[in-house]
């Protein structure tokens, strides 16, 4: 076994660049303690690197054929497993770092002192989160959580904590969790960059739906593929020679663009995206709509919380070597029954229903039941709602 043994650059403030020669196979404690102007660690293609038992302050156990990009901005490669004890000890030049999802545990003092990490998220496989593991991050502003089953441990107080949709009084009832300053559910793609989603929607049983696909991202991306599942009884719209009603939205299509969009409709019931480039042009943008997809919802739905699943995801760069994977996205469609035109909420459908729905065509206002306000049932609320909505009233 060759080894780099233990605080072999400690205190070293001027290093900037380390690089982990083939045939190191162990790295020791606290190995770049105090390497303030470190901006950059470069694994060896062919290495096999653990941790000492003590844990390492420069690499995470098992990573191999990785650039880790820097100790500004740090990405762990997809094959650590344990991020070791004092792995990042001391680090303070470190803002940001992303943990895979390969990642079970986070041992003791893992990121002690990182005073500059501003946030984190962790991994919904991680399983344990040792003791002094974010002692002294005086930067963190948020603390994102995608793990379902939180466990005990000693929690972060005085930050806001983010928490999977469902998952909020488990954590309030969880040691450690249950000290931070606030906890807020979000919905899954809140903790996932360089994806599709969808925000949770209401719709009505019987209705239209127009179903908003948004993306996230970080990076240039040139094309998605994703499979859609929906629930029983949404079904997707087609036009009368069996089309699936879907299309790109113009908003983050770069100028005179080519890329095309294709659906297709799988064994398993899935509906999938495929989208691309000709000429490898990118959207513009970093988030918002970028397709729409309509939808029918059966009459006989019953009310209630469904849920709309995004599986087997990738966005791909200009570079296709470059994507990136996304395993599962939820959202919440909501099916509510009501009276059309009702939009004041109080059960029937009258003149009040009329001036509400003007007043808040023209930005005057707001709706109790904004859903029923789709009165002629186009996927849109516009002056032709009032006026199918006062020829609702004229035949009762």
């Amino acid at each position: 076994m060759i080894s780099i043994d233990d605080l072999a650059f400690s205190g070293c403030s001027g290093l900037t660049k380390i690089t982990i020669p083939k045939g190191v196979t162990n790295i020791g404690w606290r190995v770049i303690s105090g390497c303030s102007d470190l901006t950059s660690i470069v694994v060896d293609e062919g290495n096999s690197v653990y941790t000492s038992a003590n844990g390492a302050n420069a690499i995470i156990e098992k990573a191999s054929n990785t650039l880790i990009a820097g100790c500004k901005s740090t990405i762990i490669p997809e094959s650590v497993t344990s991020i070791g004890n004092c792995a990042f000890y001391g680090c303070s030049a470190l803002t940001s770092i992303s943990i895979p999802e390969s990642v079970t545990s986070i041992e003791w003092s893992a990121f002690q002192d990182c005073s500059s990490l501003a946030g984190i998220i962790i991994p919904k496989g991680v399983t344990s989160i040792g003791r002094a593991a974010f002692w002294g991050c005086s930067g963190l502003t948020e603390f994102l959580s995608m793990i379902r089953e939180p466990f005990a441990w000693e929690g972060v107080p005085e930050i806001p904590l983010y928490v999977p949709k469902g998952t909020k009084q488990l954590y309030e009832a969880t040691e450690g969790w249950n000290v931070f300053k606030n906890i807020i559910e979000k919905d899954d793609a809140f903790f996932v960059d360089n994806a599709v989603y969808v925000n949770d929607i209401v719709a009505r049983a019987g209705g239209k739906l127009t179903l908003s696909l948004k993306m996230k991202n970080t990076a240039a991306i040139r094309g998605f593929q994703f499979d859609l599942y929906l629930p029983e009884g949404v079904t997707v719209a087609k036009s009368s020679k069996g089309k699936i009603l879907g299309a790109l939205s113009e908003g983050r299509l770069p100028d005179e663009d080519e890329h095309s969009l294709t659906f297709s409709e799988q064994a398993d019931g899935a509906i999938r995206f495929l989208c691309s480039s000709q000429y490898d042009e990118t959207f513009t943008g970093n988030n918002g709509e970028i397709a729409t997809l309509q939808l029918n919802v059966a009459e006989d739905v019953a009310e209630g919380d469904y849920e709309i699943q995004l599986k087997n995801m990738t966005l791909t760069e200009s570079d296709i070597e470059k994507h990136y994977d996304t395993a599962l996205l939820r959202s919440k469609l909501t099916i509510k029954s009501y009276v059309v035109g009702d939009v004041t909420g109080e059960g029937n459908v009258n003149a009040a229903d009329v001036t509400a729905l003007a007043n808040y065509i023209v930005g005057n206002g707001t709706l109790a039941n904004e859903a029923a306000a789709d009165v002629n049932d186009d996927t849109k609320i516009d002056i032709q709602d009032v006026t199918a909505l006062i020829e609702i009233i004229k035949k009762m």
